[in-house]
């Protein structure tokens, strides 16, 4: 797995990309979804009626002033349909071990966007004004 440390737009955050991630992700979900597409297809179709509800009760909330239980809700049953997908689709931890010259290239694109964002919040930091 490639790991590779950047900024982020604000500059006040490290971004951490893996970028061979997803394929092998998608590639499980479809292997998954080949051997048994009932379940798979079932659960990916109540993730998405979840994800629905939660934009439309967070659209609701912004128009309305709904409770902030009602929005938590929501997403917590979009985190259950999620983790219920994981482990039926998901058959390798998303886990992965570095050798030597990739452990060093992460330490040091990590040291250097850490560097980065520690300077950009003490430019901006409110004890330093006028």
């Amino acid at each position: 797995m490639t790991v590779t440390a950047t900024i982020g737009a604000d500059h006040l955050a490290v971004r951490l990309r893996t970028d061979d991630l997803i394929p092998a992700v998608l590639d499980m979900l479809a292997d998954a979804y080949g051997d048994d597409p009932e379940t798979i297809g079932q659960l990916l179709i109540d993730l998405a009626a979840a994800q629905a509800h939660l934009s439309s009760v967070q659209h609701d909330q912004e128009r309305r002033d709904l409770p902030e239980w009602m929005v938590t809700h929501a997403a917590e049953v979009v985190d259950k349909y999620r983790e219920e997908l994981a482990e039926a689709a998901i058959t390798e931890h998303a886990e992965s071990t570095l050798n030597y010259r990739e452990a060093l290239a992460l330490a040091d694109g990590l040291t250097g966007a850490a560097a980065q964002t520690l300077t950009a919040r003490l430019i901006d930091a409110p004890w330093r004004a006028a």
